[in-house]
């Protein structure tokens, strides 16, 4: 038996919007064979024509796996974009087409988005002033992000209501 105080449970959740498999072999096949069609045309050696667009693919790629979606210590975070949990209004689940709907026209300009074409859903996060009217963050697993995103909003309030 431990003697250590139960800690509350964190209500955080963390999700890296990494590029899926089939994409990396689709660019990088098409980048390739670029390559190959290229080699006759350019005064180069034929392993630096052939590898330069593949490694600028793979660049492009990688970079775009890096951004992570987080929820915690009072901060829901999507990029380089973060938000105190205290300034959560609603939050809405959407699926695919709700997701090109806020990301299209019927989106406001203002709005924070992190949006993926390889993530077919999202969760729309409205804030409670107007800068930025929501947020709109790709995510493979909506109902957990929702879940994570109020339960951080809630505790959030609890904290101001108590202190």
């Amino acid at each position: 038996m431990s003697s250590a105080a139960p800690q509350s449970p964190d209500p955080g959740y963390s999700e890296r919007l990494h590029v899926p498999v089939g994409w990396w072999i689709g660019v990088l096949g098409m980048l390739l064979v670029l390559g190959l069609e290229v080699v006759p045309l350019v005064p180069a050696p034929a392993w630096l024509t052939i590898t330069v667009p593949v490694l600028l693919g793979a660049l492009l790629l990688g970079s775009a796996s890096l951004n992570r979606v987080q929820v915690g210590d009072g901060t829901v975070r999507a990029g380089k974009w973060s938000m105190d949990c205290a300034q959560v209004a609603t939050v809405e689940e959407l699926d695919a087409r709700n997701t090109r709907r806020f990301a299209g026209r019927f989106g406001d300009p203002a709005a924070v988005a992190l949006i993926r074409p390889w993530v077919s859903k999202s969760v729309r996060i409205i804030c409670v002033t107007d800068d930025p009217p929501y947020a709109l963050i790709s995510s493979r697993r909506p109902e957990r992000l929702s879940a994570a995103v109020v339960a951080c909003a809630t505790a959030a309030a609890e904290g101001e209501s108590s202190g």
